[in-house]
């Protein structure tokens, strides 16, 4: 184990003028805002001693606002004060090592932050820093399996991604009927109920049914329910217009309508149908302190209704 300060070396950015920064220019200036997400760039023409410019492949460190590491991966330019480059000897940390447990550092690294009106972490205090060193090969082992992980972790985001999309697609695809098909209230098809109060002290931790208030996630457990399986519900104060199903009992509160459908009516296809008039339904919450949807307004929504048996094959 070594002192961040004993292996590394952290070389400060440059401070800008307002004036200093242009719309175009030689150099790139790589700001905090740029570091992480900001596409709006400034330039520079000064030259500077090399220590601050950054290369491809430089290892940098955002210190204010948004802490963490980079890897440079662009031409060479200019850095900002708020960012360190990182130094060190290759032959005792390999980079990669460096970013995974920077990156992974950053997590523990608040009790190091100062409390300011922006929030940073010192070049001390991180030079204080207690770093593993395992030797070389054992590092570059680490590094494989991470970038493993990095890389697959990618690929299911992707994939999820599309997945969800693909959904979506077919969702509307399907639910989407020309005129033959009719369009009926829900009001028609379903009575729509507003769920019952709860406190925060009739929950218990061992109790057996979910409890919905104001968002899809649970308030908590109660040892009663007020909905049976397999209901569609949306939430009517809060995350107003967010739809929900459950396949179990659950509690509804009172920020919470569920839907009590009638024979001709699938819960489940009620739900996909809801989900694919979701942008409608955002558009009629009411964006006050707290953002509501009325009932009325779920009542007189329309949606098409096929065949009980067509519902069932499409949900």
């Amino acid at each position: 184990y070594k002192r961040l300060g004993d292996i590394v070396t952290f070389l400060n950015g440059r401070a800008y003028k307002k004036e200093e920064l242009l719309e175009s220019g030689k150099y790139k200036v790589l700001r905090v805002g740029n570091f992480f997400t900001n596409e709006k760039w400034y330039y520079s023409n000064l030259e500077l001693d090399k220590n601050k410019y950054c290369e491809y492949g430089d290892l940098m460190y955002c210190w204010s606002a948004s802490i963490g590491p980079k890897y440079w991966v662009e031409d060479k330019a200019i850095f900002h004060y708020h960012i360190w480059k990182l130094n060190f000897d290759e032959n005792i940390v390999n980079k990669h090592f460096l970013y995974h447990f920077l990156s992974n550092d950053v997590k523990n690294i608040g009790t190091s932050t100062t409390n300011s009106t922006m929030k940073h972490v010192s070049m001390k205090k991180m030079q204080q820093r207690i770093m593993p060193v395992p030797p070389l090969p054992v590092q570059a082992e680490i590094v494989r399996i991470l970038d493993n992980f990095t890389e697959l972790t990618a690929e299911l985001t992707a994939e999820l991604t599309a997945r969800k999309q693909q959904y979506e697609y077919y969702r509307d695809s399907l639910l989407n009927y020309d005129d033959k098909i009719p369009k009926v209230r829900i009001e028609n098809i379903s009575v729509i109920n507003r769920g019952k109060r709860v406190t925060k002290e009739d929950l218990t931790s061992d109790g057996d049914f979910s409890v919905y208030q104001n968002s899809m996630t649970p308030l908590g457990k109660y040892n009663l329910y007020n909905c049976p399986e397999n209901t569609t519900f949306i939430i009517g104060a809060g995350a107003a217009g967010e739809i929900g199903y459950s396949a179990e009992k659950f509690w509804a509160a009172d920020d919470c309508y569920y839907f009590s459908c009638n024979n001709n009516l699938n819960s489940k296809y009620l739900y996909h149908a809801l989900c694919n008039k979701k942008d409608y339904i955002s558009s009629r919450v009411r964006k006050a302190s707290i953002p509501r949807l009325s009932r009325k307004d779920i009542e007189r929504l329309e949606i098409p209704l096929p065949s009980l048996d067509v519902q069932n094959r499409l949900v």
